[in-house]
């Protein structure tokens, strides 16, 4: 029964700390260095083609260069 709480509490420490060194850690300002120039920290193209998204091969949205009210 020792041995088997031993094992028990050993696998429960390491899932613990596994998660830990694999989670994302996605900041609100980027996830950039701080080093780095702020103006950069952008999404978007520098050119006049469209931002598109895809997922799944899929294009899913993208935004156009003009704007009309």
């Amino acid at each position: 029964m020792k041995n088997l709480n031993l094992k028990l509490s050993g696998a429960i420490i390491f899932s613990l700390l596994s998660i830990s060194a694999f989670s994302q850690n996605w900041q609100l300002g980027g996830n950039n260095p701080p080093a780095l120039n702020a103006t950069n920290n952008i999404l978007g193209t520098n050119s006049n083609l469209p931002l598109r998204i895809h997922t799944n091969g899929v294009e899913r949205m993208h935004s156009i260069s003009t704007f009309y009210c």
